[in-house]
């Protein structure tokens, strides 16, 4: 689940519930300060990443940098050193720059 869909959520409970409990608070404020897209914003995006045809970038690894929003080639790097990924590095840098395009049109 990407933080945009969890902010989604968290809205909708927000409205259902009067108080939410010290778990529930948390992950609003996590989400609100850490949650950068909207849903339309988030699946637009990744639509765009998605048709950069990136050899073995799966869903996950697309979350993922849609929930970090890296800025450079080293930040994608970092975001993904974590997954048995290995990307050329015009992929990183088609990635990066979408990202960054998106936030400059």
């Amino acid at each position: 689940m990407s933080l945009a869909e969890l902010k989604e959520h968290m809205e909708e409970i927000t409205e259902r519930d009067e108080e939410l409990n010290f778990r529930a608070g948390k992950t609003e404020e996590y989400v609100n300060e850490f949650g950068n897209l909207d849903k339309e914003s988030f699946d637009e995006l990744f639509e765009e990443i998605d048709e950069l045809g990136v050899p073995r970038l799966k869903d996950k690894h697309i979350i993922k940098l849609l929930d970090f929003l890296p800025k450079t080639v080293e930040d994608l790097e970092t975001i993904l050193e974590g997954y048995p990924l290995t990307l050329s590095d015009d992929h990183k840098e088609d990635i990066v720059e979408t990202i960054t395009d998106y936030f400059t049109a």
